[in-house]
């Protein structure tokens, strides 16, 4: 049974875009140094205020055209804010993660988009449909069970998840097994609690 008929009830154009979260964070913090991970045409990365910006994408946009495995191997630099909205896949958002991780300033977060999908169809590995999540939340789930992360996700845009590299104040306890189980259906009863859901304007308050 794939529960295409159960869905989330939120219509995304009622809340705060990417691009307004991601500037609210760099001015609140005093951000300096941005990095996005999946540029396509540029729509979120021209909005992103920032005195110094990279981007990466295969075909189209940004300041690098590869892959994400690609700039990463040449990175030599460090970022405050790293966006990721590459490949809407659980395995290359974990690398994406890691990756990104290793070049974050003390400091620094990590925004991770698509962590929200709102039907069964948009969270397929394989895209199916025009609009594509992918199973991104499958990771993000995961990332929450760590110790060294704490991690909430913006109620905006797709779902906009936080990484901060401390320590995990509300860690989610499920075990390897369970989280090898975890279906959409899990998902729509249980994502505020997984995910760590939060409002917009509850986002300066977890800044800190």
């Amino acid at each position: 049974k794939n529960y295409s008929g159960k869905k989330l009830k939120y219509n995304w154009d009622d809340y705060p875009k990417r691009f307004d979260i991601i500037n609210s964070i760099i001015e609140h913090k005093k951000y300096s140094k941005y990095l996005e991970i999946g540029c396509n045409d540029d729509a979120n990365f021209n909005k992103i205020k920032c005195a110094y910006k990279r981007g990466v994408d295969p075909e189209k946009g940004g300041t690098f055209k590869g892959t994400s495995d690609e700039f990463f191997k040449k990175n030599k630099d460090t970022f405050e804010l790293i966006f990721i909205d590459g490949l809407h896949t659980k395995e290359q958002v974990k690398k994406d993660v890691e990756n990104a991780l290793s070049c974050l300033s003390p400091n620094g977060l990590i925004v991770m988009h698509d962590c929200i999908p709102l039907r069964y169809e948009h969270q397929l590995a394989k895209r199916k449909t025009l609009h594509w999540n992918g199973d991104v939340w499958m990771e993000f789930v995961r990332l929450r069970t760590l110790d060294h992360l704490n991690l909430h996700c913006i109620l905006a845009d797709n779902g906009l998840g936080i990484i901060k590299k401390e320590k995990n104040n509300n860690k989610l306890n499920l075990y390897e097994d369970e989280l090898n189980k975890i279906t959409f259906k899990g998902f729509l009863i249980n994502y505020k609690e997984w995910l760590n859901v939060i409002n917009s304007d509850q986002l300066l308050s977890i800044l800190k």
